[in-house]
Parts: structure tokens; sequence; C-alpha cells
């Protein structure tokens, strides 16, 4: 009897702990998920509101969401897409199949391959909404959070086979704190938002292709001026990423580098004020600032 007691009350105690962690409470949540070699990235807003851009490859997006969603009723306000490449869109259709969705966010851009073909299907299966993405499409909250769309500037509607640099870029914003997400950009992408004058002025880069040396420019950089880099990496991964001369970029800017390869699942928590925390898996110490700070919501 006394066993089965204490199994109760750790079981209370497991659920009360996940109530505590996954309960809206006034602070702007995103965490990089650790999915191996791909991107997913999952925010909360203040008032509970949840984004999920990209799942990664195959279903590790799964266990990942179990540790952030809330325990009840748990489902995914918007599901955003940046591009159909099958480290980014494969994880989103294992997440269509489990959760509720209410909202797909997404290029117009897909591909012949069943990963996109199979994405496209659920979302008309489950008769989800479809927001196309565009840059005066911002999805602006009443709990003060922005999900502003930088590019594309109109959807591109289209089938197309290499989709790096059509991806969708947008940040969070929250009061006076961004976190610019990059998807898989490549030079072309990043010359064409700074040619278009583009404000990327964020706190935060999401490091564009998992840190390859085809992204990251040192013109890049110095628009976004950040001052954190997190980095959506597979441990020991085929592509050698992120590359030596990426990082090396970032140390020049002196960047504070967290990586899901080494770090784990990393966790930013903004209030309207400042970055109050940054947490990570491996339990690293992140010191963050709350000097700093600057807002392009307008932008």
């Amino acid at each position: 009897m006394n066993k089965i007691l204490l199994g109760v009350v750790a079981t209370a105690l497991s659920i009360g702990l996940l109530f505590s962690n996954a309960k809206p409470d006034g602070l702007l949540h995103v965490f990089i998920l650790n999915v191996g070699q791909g991107d997913a990235i999952f925010a909360r807003t203040p008032q509970g509101t949840t984004f999920l851009i990209d799942g990664g490859p195959e279903k590790k997006v799964l266990t990942e969401l179990k540790e952030v969603l809330p325990f009840w009723g748990a489902s995914i306000d918007y599901l955003v897409s940046t591009h159909p490449d099958r480290d980014h869109i494969e994880g989103l259709i294992a997440v269509l199949k489990r959760y509720p969705v209410r909202h797909v966010l997404f290029t117009g851009v897909y591909k012949k391959d069943y990963f996109s073909q199979e994405f496209l299907r659920l979302i008309k299966e489950k008769n989800i909404p479809v927001i196309l993405a565009r840059e005066d499409g911002d999805i602006a909250l009443t709990d003060g959070v922005t999900f502003d769309v930088l590019f594309p500037f109109t959807p591109i509607i289209r089938q197309e086979t290499v989709t790096n640099n059509l991806g969708l870029i947008a940040k969070l914003i929250y009061g006076e704190h961004e976190i610019l997400l990059t998807a898989d950009a490549e030079l072309p992408e990043e010359e064409m938002l700074i040619s278009h004058g583009v404000n990327l002025q964020a706190d935060i880069l999401k490091s564009g292709h998992h840190g390859s040396k085809t992204s990251s420019s040192e013109a890049f950089l110095s628009a976004i001026n950040p001052q954190f880099v997190a980095i959506s990496v597979g441990l020991n991964n085929s592509y050698h990423h992120p590359h030596l001369s990426t990082l090396k970029r970032y140390k020049e800017h002196q960047l504070k580098i967290l990586r899901t390869d080494l770090d784990g699942r990393i966790e930013f928590i903004f209030s309207p004020k400042e970055i109050v925390e940054i947490k990570t898996q491996s339990k690293r110490e992140i010191s963050a600032p709350s000097e700093r700070s600057f807002s392009s919501k307008d932008s």
C-alpha cells in the first residue's frame, strides 16, 4: 500500500510540475527544440498561444513537444512551415497527425516529393485554415507578441526543387526584444533582405541553415547585430555543420553561441523589458543581458 501511495504522490507531483512549467505566466518562451539535424522552434506566448515553426526530420519533434506543450488540451495554434525541405517539414507531418492544429502558415512553395505532398494532403483532409505568408501579414496577438513576417514579400505559390533561399523569414517580438528566425537562408536571401532595407535587428539570431558556411555573412550579421546565436544542428552530422568559418564570424562579432548538439533544447524567456533567462538541457550557465533593447515592430 505504501508503494502504491508513493507512486500516486510521485505522479501527482510530476503532473503539478508539468502544469507549472507550461501554464501561461506573462512571459514569452521560445524553445529551439533538439531534433537532430533539422529545425524546430516552439513558442508559447504570455497568454498561452502556441507556435511551432518547422518540425525537423522524422518524428523527434513529438518527444520534444511533450516537454514544452501543456499536458491539458495540447494543441498548436499556428503551425509554420518555412520551406518544404525534409529536415524541416517531415516532423510537421507527424504533428498534424498527432495534435489539433488551428492554423497553418507557409509561403506557398511546395515540392513534388512525398513529404511536401503529404503535408498539403493532411491540411486539406483536416480542413485547417491556411495563411499564405507575406510581409504585410503579421500575426499580432492581444498579449503583445507579434510574429513579424519579413519574407516573402508576397506569397510564392509554385513548385520548386531547391527552396533554401525561398524560406519564410520572421521575427518573434515581445516588447523591446526580438528573435530572428532565418530558416535555411543562404547568401542570396540574406543579400536580398539587406538590399530591400528590411530591418533585421534582433537580440537573438536563429542561425541560418544550421551554421552552414553559405549562411550568416558578415554583412548579414552586421545588419542584425545580435548578442546570441542559436544553432539547430545534429551531433556529428555528415554536413559538418556548423562550419568553422561561420563559428569564426560569430566569435568575431562576440556572439554567445548556443548549439542543440552540445546544449540540447534551448529556451529563451522574455518579458516585455528584458531577456529574463536562458536555459539549456546541458545546464550550461548563460547570462541574459537586460540593458540593450530595441523594437522593430513597425518594420
